[in-house]
């Protein structure tokens, strides 16, 4: 019989992990990045609530590092340290909502935001800068003019007829 994975025992861990990986993916810091990433993926095949780091050690993947940020996530009632002085919650939904204007990666939306930019609204009512110079691209600011449109998915029904007629067309 297959041992079913309760991945709710240690969601806040992994959800701990993945704000670190997101962290350095922003900074640019590629190793710790995807050293953060790979733990999440180790973590997420525990199948047993994760009590301390001394269960563990020895996993791939698992350093003295991380080992030590569990300790640290125990002893801080649940936290990790790095996420709490440097993880905002309300900095990281802005940059994500920039990257989903068309044509804004992690780079341009951390620029926006390090810029003072805080919302989309705040983005169409200025979109030049202190200089006097467009912070978006042409492209960019269609996909800021499209940015709702382009936000909803489209049923997969209504797509399967476009492809149905485009490949009619065709």
């Amino acid at each position: 019989m297959v041992k079913k994975i309760d991945l709710s025992a240690n969601a806040d861990i992994i959800e701990g992990f993945s704000k670190l990986a997101r962290k350095y993916e922003l900074e640019k810091d590629r190793g710790r990045a995807l050293t953060y990433r790979k733990v999440v993926t180790t973590l997420k095949g525990i199948v047993e609530p994760i009590t301390g780091s001394a269960q563990l050690k020895g996993m791939k993947g698992i350093g003295q590092k991380v080992l030590g940020k569990i300790d640290e996530y125990f002893a801080n009632g649940g936290q990790f340290r790095k996420i709490v002085s440097a993880f905002d919650k309300s900095k990281m939904n802005v940059i994500d909502a920039f990257k989903g204007i068309h044509g804004v990666g992690d780079e341009k939306a951390k620029q926006l935001y390090e810029k003072g930019y805080r919302s989309i609204k705040g983005l169409r009512e200025k979109r030049s800068g202190t200089d006097g110079k467009e912070v978006l691209t042409k492209i960019q600011s269609i996909g800021l003019d499209h940015y709702e449109d382009l936000q909803h998915k489209i049923p997969r029904k209504e797509v399967e007829k476009i492809s149905k007629a485009v490949s009619k067309a065709v």
